[in-house]
């Protein structure tokens, strides 16, 4: 008979709370972009606009530990039940999405004077993309009842109803960014070039919020069920 200590090194630890905890990083630095839209079109502050910008890189450098240290202490048990393929894919579907703020936070720093429509449009967008990494969070934070619950009954319903939480909410966000882009189209046919290709680049990182957590979300839920 297996002793506990036996079983706990065969078994192995689940690498789902630290999957959990880089996710929360990840959301966390999403949540300084809408903040930092703001203080970027209202009444520019370079100063506030500098703070958001070290709070996100700073976040994006905690995320980072917390992944590198996922991966090299990978769990050794005979029997972990995730394939450290499907947690890496994961974990860099999370990190495309601190790319993107990082990016974002960077953009910020140059003036931009954009017609408020467009503001308008690009704050909801990236607050969309606030609510799609949240609720990728809590789609990774139910993975472990539905591991404990062998992949069946009321838990795995649930985390489905939470992918498809997070599909309805990135298709908002595609939607949000062709609004945008016609919006730019129409409205800004008097800036320069340059102005307008900086805007259409800055959507394109606005909605990766959401696209990068719907892919974490789907891969999250592949990482059990598979």
């Amino acid at each position: 008979m297996l002793s506990a200590n036996t079983f706990q090194e065969l078994v192995g630890k689940s690498p789902l709370p630290s999957l959990q905890h880089h996710l929360a990083l990840v959301v966390d630095c999403a949540k300084r972009i809408p903040v930092s839209l703001q203080a970027a079109s209202s009444r520019p502050d370079p100063g506030q606009l500098k703070v958001l910008r070290f709070e996100v890189l700073e976040l994006a450098q905690q995320a980072e530990l917390v992944q590198a240290e996922l991966v090299r202490d990978w769990p050794k048990g005979l029997l972990v039940p995730i394939r450290r393929r499907d947690l890496v894919l994961v974990l860099e579907s999370q990190e495309q999405i601190v790319d993107a703020s990082r990016q974002i936070a960077s953009f910020l720093q140059l003036p931009l004077e954009l017609p408020t429509e467009i503001n308008r449009l690009m704050l909801s967008l990236a607050e969309r993309g606030v609510k799609t990494c949240s609720r990728a969070l809590r789609v990774a934070e139910s993975l472990e009842a539905v591991t404990r619950t062998g992949l069946k009954g009321p838990d795995l319903s649930s985390t489905y109803g939470l992918v498809n939480d997070v599909r309805q909410s990135g298709q908002q966000a595609r939607a949000l960014s062709e609004d945008i882009r016609a919006s730019v189209h129409e409205r800004c046919r008097d800036k320069d070039a340059v102005c307008v290709v900086f805007v259409l680049e800055l959507t394109r990182l606005l909605g990766d919020l959401s696209r990068y957590a719907e892919r974490a979300a789907t891969r999250a839920l592949l990482l059990v069920t598979r």
